[in-house]
């Protein structure tokens, strides 16, 4: 119940009451409404303080919103480098077949195509050198030739790590060297590395 102060013993008094309870005054429609409209002004002063401060708590709110990352931060792809090492070498095992001598896939049906007797190709042995985005993948195979005799021969290929074949660097054959390796390789890389590898093997 809304209650406005009595102008002559400023007692309280309802705004439905005609007259003052404490000292009996008798208030006009009109009077009662201008101390209702007076007594009102306060309340929307502070309405509109709280609206005020409403709004600059949540423009607070919204910039830190907007200039706070609230997302999780990205995982690495690889917790370790154990794992991306591990992740490396099990795509570059898929391109190997371990149950044919270490059969590189693709250079190995390549092979298998240029036959004369694809039946008798058997693996000898493979090995690859790893060259970053390429590999270099050195196999020695026998098959038996159109005179029915055996014969061994080293291919070296470079192909990608998933197994797929970018070019047929040499075939040779593994008489060329003592040691079962093809001279051609020298010529591969540039790297000093790669050269003092090259001396200590074939020379």
């Amino acid at each position: 119940m809304t209650l406005v102060e009595c102008p002559h013993c400023a007692g309280k008094i309802s705004i439905y009451a005609r007259s003052c309870p404490s000292c009996g005054l008798v208030l006009s429609v009109e009077y009662v409404r201008a101390l209702l409209t007076v007594a009102e002004e306060p309340v929307k002063k502070s309405n509109f303080l709280y609206f005020i401060f409403f709004a600059l708590w949540g423009g607070v709110f919204v910039l830190f919103m907007a200039f706070v990352d609230v997302r999780e931060p990205e995982k690495p792809l690889y917790s370790s480098i154990e794992q991306l090492v591990q992740t490396r070498q099990s795509l570059i095992s898929a391109s190997f077949n371990p149950y044919e001598g270490g059969l590189h896939r693709q250079l190995g049906d390549m092979i298998k195509r240029s036959l004369h007797n694809p039946q008798t190709f058997r693996v000898v042995d493979t090995g690859y050198w790893d060259h970053g985005n390429v590999l270099v993948v050195q196999m020695i195979f026998e098959a038996r030739n159109q005179y029915n005799d055996y014969f061994q021969q080293m291919v070296i290929a470079k192909s990608t790590l998933d197994g797929d074949l970018i070019s047929v660097i040499s075939p040779c054959s593994v008489e060329m060297n003592t040691q079962g390796r093809c001279q051609r390789l020298l010529f591969y890389s540039n790297s000093l590395k790669i050269k003092l590898l090259n001396k200590l093997l074939f020379y």
